[in-house]
């Protein structure tokens, strides 16, 4: 794969944004930094890792980090290598290190309209909770069509006619779209990086840690993580964030 350059964008440091190519030579390539794509999808981003860097979000991470660890002593799943009292060090550590070395980001097909992006964590980093490397931890995919249909709303986007200012409002919802879904998919991040950086199934988000009945990863139908993503956005937001279909709207709307 043809590794994307690294740029500092909107204070992200070292931001490579990755475009899917399965027909291609290779199965991945860069995105130009002048493109709508990676212009749009730089700001959402920037916007989403904002939300946690605000004192809200600070707490949010400590509240979540702190139920992780329980959860996974409650259920038995694995034994936190860190010191819990130490969370709100390790909330800084991690946000320092995603704001100046953010994870690889690649744009691709990675489900349905409803799955706007998914974290992977890959292996590479050594756990080290003091010097944590996102780009050796994990990558954030996000789903391309909708990135597409971002670029779209963005291209049409004006305030001279009644379609360029509907195209306008679209864009604007799709960054606000984008941005929460950069906050969940950290989140997820901020888990991988309390389980420095192990794979297994049971160094995943335990069962308590969620709002409602989301879950994570499933076997055979049963849930066998919890949601720590939609547990922030319980904390922050009062609930979890959905978009639902206008039907009286077209196929490229924010949905």
């Amino acid at each position: 794969m043809s590794m994307p350059r690294g740029f500092t964008v909107n204070g992200i440091g070292r931001l490579g944004i990755s475009m899917e190519n399965p027909r291609g030579p290779v199965p991945a390539v860069p995105v130009q930094e002048n493109s709508l794509e990676f212009t749009g999808l730089a700001f959402a981003i920037h916007a989403g890792l904002s939300i946690l860097e605000k004192a809200e979000g600070r707490q949010a991470l400590q509240r979540v980090g702190q139920s992780v660890i329980e959860g996974w002593a409650k259920e038995d799943r694995m034994v936190f290598g860190g010191d819990p009292n130490q969370m709100p060090r390790y909330v800084d550590e991690f946000l320092r290190a995603i704001r100046n070395d953010f994870p690889n980001v690649l744009i691709a097909d990675v489900g349905g309209l409803d799955v706007i992006a998914e974290t992977r964590r890959i292996p590479g980093w050594d756990g080290n909770l003091f010097r944590y490397i996102p780009k050796m931890a994990t990558g954030i995919f996000f789903n391309k069509s909708r990135v597409t249909q971002m670029a779209n709303a963005a291209a049409q986007a004006n305030s001279s006619s009644s379609n360029g200012k509907k195209m306008a409002a679209r864009y604007k919802s799709f960054l606000f779209m984008l941005a929460v879904a950069t906050t969940h998919e950290l989140t997820h991040c901020f888990v991988g990086y309390l389980a420095q950086g192990q794979q297994g199934f049971e160094s995943y988000t335990p069962l308590q840690t969620t709002h409602l009945n989301y879950a994570g990863l499933r076997r055979r139908g049963q849930a066998v993580s919890g949601e720590s993503g939609r547990w922030l956005e319980n904390y922050l937001f009062g609930g979890s964030i959905e978009f639902y279909r206008d039907t009286a709207d077209d196929a490229g709307q924010v949905r």
